[in-house]
């Protein structure tokens, strides 16, 4: 017997690229993310550092006084 509208089991060239494309783009996404995520890291850490310096060397003042 012969099936009408039998599906195929192999995915076709179209449906691989277009999973391929989306699976790009989710991860620029990602990639995007994490690179906007260090750079506030890294601003935030440089103004903790910088909060600390001044606060010790308001600290050293008092002391002196």
């Amino acid at each position: 017997m012969v099936e009408a509208g039998k599906v195929e089991n192999h995915p076709s060239k179209e449906i691989i690229e277009n999973v391929v494309k989306i699976n790009q783009e989710i991860l620029e996404e990602a990639l995007s993310r994490h690179r906007k995520e260090i750079a506030q890291l890294q601003n935030k850490e440089t103004a903790m550092k910088k909060a600390v310096a001044k606060g010790s060397k308001a600290q050293q003042m008092a002391k002196k006084k």
